[in-house]
């Protein structure tokens, strides 16, 4: 991964984090123009740029799991982010770059400030399949005022399918087999310069496929091709490079395209790219077009053939979204897209008491709000003070007591009902009453002792219910 920071910066120039991805046969070989330009201030914007490998391309290490795509890509880069320490960033691609910017965009909103694309991730529907259809032979009827030069490379569409026909074969066979074009490569640098090198011949001009040497040193240098051949060389990163196009194929190309973008976009349109709509085509696709730059001259590789063209888009749209969101009302900016939670916060912040402007001009307004409730304070407490004297709080309660006075009477009635509840307690009393009647015959026997120690006897007293033979001598005596 590379990472260009700005140490030392002009006086009110503010800096942004800038993202950028590449695709395929590129690697970020591609940004090396660019990045640089970037990083310098200009029109008091400069930019933190962060360019790291696809995971599989380059220095990054191939996933180890089958199933690693395009979405997966735009978490990792979500997660490079959150351990670079930037929580809102912008992000630019081309190729398999603007596939994941895209989805970084639609599925992390809160965290995309917005995203630029020099290649359209659009929705094939039956709707625009039909606008290609009918404007190739009437492109008044689908074509916006202003779109004649836009739709140029497009309309008609026949030579454009031919195009895309010729030069998607590589796409086919790496999209159902990569490992085994990926093997050969793997052991033949002259092959995988020959392979990578006529994407960059005709991708870069599609005429170029008529010529001898492929027309690579109008745009590029020799060392800057085999610099970014090396690169998969070294690091024997071809084969998990064209993997990365059948984890798309087996996810769905079009499945993320369905969603729509409601961050702000910025698209660069280059005459020579391989996918290019107008701008009338993208609307449901992207809901905010900042920028739609129109450009006479580029390919597909435009961060590396026309880094001057492609700086300055970067810069307006940048330029762009934070002048909409400077001058958007309301206490926060209507972009980036923020949670709930940080919109009370940051309302919370503008009209708090701890705000130093917020708090004088929205005193005035709470003023009458909080003046009746320190009024009905105020005489509650003198009420309670009158409430003691006058008498007209007492006759309420007076005709409530007359009232109760009726009812106070027949309370009374229930004072016979506990006496009854003490008589029915006496009843079991008189039953072990009866038991102790047994007993006062115990204390003849003492008064009938002649000297003898009634011990004995009283022993012998209880068995007198069952032998009454042997305790009716004493009594006879007396």
């Amino acid at each position: 991964m590379y990472r260009w920071q700005l140490n030392l910066f002009r006086a009110q120039t503010k800096v942004y984090t800038l993202l950028l991805i590449h695709g395929w046969p590129g690697s970020v070989v591609e940004f090396l123009k660019i990045a640089g330009q970037l990083a310098q201030p200009k029109e008091g914007i400069a930019f933190e740029v962060v360019c790291p490998s696809i995971p599989g391309y380059g220095f990054s290490e191939a996933p180890h799991r089958q199933g690693f795509n395009g979405l997966e890509a735009a978490r990792v880069f979500v997660k490079l982010m959150d351990r670079l320490g930037r929580n809102k960033f912008y992000v630019q691609g081309g190729d398999w770059g603007a596939l994941i910017a895209r989805l970084m965009a639609t599925y992390y909103p809160h965290r995309v400030l917005g995203a630029h694309m020099n290649m359209m991730e659009v929705e094939m529907s039956p709707l625009v399949g039909l606008k290609l259809l009918v404007g190739s032979f009437f492109p008044q009827l689908v074509l916006a005022e202003g779109e004649k030069l836009e739709a140029a490379h497009v309309l008609p569409v026949w030579p454009k399918l031919r195009q895309l026909l010729r030069e998607s074969g590589y796409m086919h066979l790496q999209g159902t087999k990569p490992d085994t074009i990926g093997l050969a490569l793997l052991n033949s640098p002259a092959g995988l310069a020959a392979y990578l090198l006529e994407k960059f011949s005709t991708w870069t001009r599609g005429a170029n496929v008529h010529r001898e040497d492929g027309g690579l040193a109008e745009k590029y240098t020799y060392d800057e091709l085999l610099t970014n051949v090396m690169l998969y060389w070294l690091t024997d990163s071809i084969g998990s490079s064209m993997r990365f196009y059948k984890e798309n194929f087996d996810a769905g190309m079009g499945r993320p395209t369905r969603v729509p973008v409601a961050v702000p976009t910025g698209l660069s349109v280059f005459p020579e790219e391989l996918i290019a709509f107008p701008k009338s085509f993208v609307g449901h696709t992207y809901h905010d077009v900042v920028l739609f730059e129109q450009h006479p001259r580029g390919g597909h590789f435009a961060a590396f053939e026309e880094p001057e063209l492609l700086e300055r888009d970067v810069r307006r749209f940048v330029a762009a979204v934070e002048a909409r969101n400077a001058s958007a009302p309301g206490p926060f900016p209507a972009f980036p897209a923020m949670d709930v939670g940080q919109k009370l916060f940051r309302a919370a912040a503008a009209f708090g008491p701890s705000h130093p402007a917020g708090g004088q001009r929205f005193e005035p307004r709470l003023e009458p709000q909080p003046s009746p409730a320190t009024t009905r304070k105020e005489e509650a407490k003198p009420a309670a003070k009158p409430a003691a004297k006058p008498v007209e709080p007492k006759p309420s309660p007076q005709p409530t007591q007359k009232k109760e006075a009726k009812p106070a009477a027949k309370p009374v009635e229930p004072k016979p009902s506990p006496p009854p509840i003490r008589k029915e307690e006496p009843k079991p009393a008189e039953k072990p009453a009866a038991k102790p009647a047994t007993k006062p015959v115990e204390p003849k026997v003492p008064i009938s002792s002649k000297g003898e120690k009634p011990a004995g006897e009283p022993k012998a007293a209880p068995p007198k219910e069952g032998s009454a033979g042997s305790q009716s001598p004493p009594p006879r005596k007396v």
